[in-house]
Order: C-alpha cells, then sequence, then structure tokens
C-alpha cells in the first residue's frame, strides 16, 4: 500500500451508510475506504488503517468487541478511532475513554463534514500538517466587504 494514500476502515452494519462514506470519498485520489460489517472482519482482513470509524452506538455491544482488536491494531502504529453515534451523553463519553474512542461524530452529519473529518485524521502528525483531501472545501474562504478597508479580521 503506498504510503500517501490513507486507509480507513469504516465499520458499521449498516451496508447504506457504508456505501454513503465509499460514495463520500471515493473521488479523494489520497484516502481509500475499506468497508466492514464487524470488527472481526477487519481484523481477518489483516488491514493496518490509520483510521477507523464505527457507525455504532454505546450501548450496542460493540465497543466491547473492538477495543482488543483496536489494541493489536494500536501495536503496529497509530490508529485514530471516530465513533458515528446519534447522541452523546456524560456515560457514552465514559465508554469512549474506557474503549479508546478518540473522537465522536453525531448524526445527522453531512456527507462533506464527514469526509473533511476523515481526512483531517488521516494527516501525519504535526500542527501544520493536513492531506490533499482535508483542503477540499465546499464555500469560500473569508469574504471581505467592498466597503470596508483592511484593518481587521471580517467575519464571512
Amino acid at each position: 500500500m503506498p504510503e500517501d494514500v490513507a486507509h480507513i476502515a469504516f465499520i458499521s452494519p449498516n451496508a447504506a451508510f457504508s456505501a454513503f462514506a465509499e460514495s463520500v470519498l471515493s473521488s479523494w485520489p489520497d484516502i481509500r475506504i475499506h468497508a466492514f460489517e464487524d470488527a472481526a472482519g477487519l481484523a481477518e482482513s489483516g488491514l493496518a488503517p490509520s483510521v477507523v470509524a464505527c457507525n455504532f452506538e454505546f450501548d450496542s455491544g460493540f465497543y466491547e468487541s473492538f477495543a482488543p482488536i483496536l489494541s493489536r491494531l494500536r501495536m503496529k502504529g497509530p490508529v485514530t478511532v471516530l465513533a458515528i453515534v446519534r447522541q452523546v451523553d456524560a456515560w457514552s463519553r465514559s465508554r469512549c475513554r474506557v474503549f479508546g474512542v478518540d473522537e465522536v461524530a453525531v448524526k445527522p452529519i453531512s456527507p462533506l463534514h464527514l469526509g473533511l473529518r476523515l481526512a483531517k485524521l488521516t494527516a501525519a502528525p504535526g500542527p501544520a500538517e493536513t492531506r490533499r483531501s482535508a483542503e477540499i472545501v465546499p464555500f469560500p474562504g473569508k469574504r471581505r466587504a467592498r466597503h470596508m478597508d483592511n484593518t481587521g479580521p471580517v467575519a464571512s
């Protein structure tokens, strides 16, 4: 696997949600999505992804079985885990710490936001480094009003 390509494991029992993630990121040249129905499929594949995105609720029992697999993946190298859930409460936050989840995205999530977040998570460590795909932005950055001078920051 080329080093300039980030590999993301997307684990979801919902085939439509997996297809959604694959379609969002399929045109990004430096990201490859590998879809799995469960954590056992990821473990059997031998893939060493840089990011694992999981579409399971914390009360589903998924993370209990995923934790040992994640531990083995992290022995091979750094892996960031993004949980995609319906809601986050105090109990869910504590589960994140216990099971090794690094970040949580709450549904509904736009395809673009999910793609940008995954692209940023696959970036090499460092404050300014990011993948080319993470630079894809849907709207212009800041727009300046024509009648204002450039003496200070302008909100867009």
